[in-house]
């Protein structure tokens, strides 16, 4: 008789996926770009979506000036 695989706990839902203030977007960037930006971003311990954001935030103030 098989035995019972033991059932997985469910951890609570954290992070942006689950954040209903947040929505996923996609974009295409040059692979070597994206390599470059990783690089920096785990020397910087700073996330890419964190970036992204930052980014966008001054594109939206510069362009509502």
């Amino acid at each position: 008789m098989p035995e019972k695989e033991p059932k997985k706990q469910q951890r609570k839902a954290t992070g942006k996926r689950s954040d209903p203030n947040y929505i996923q977007v996609g974009a295409y960037i040059p692979i070597e770009l994206n390599k470059s930006v990783k690089r920096l971003l785990v020397d910087d311990d700073k996330d890419f979506s964190d970036l992204v954001a930052e980014l966008l935030e001054q594109w939206v103030q510069k362009n509502n000036a």
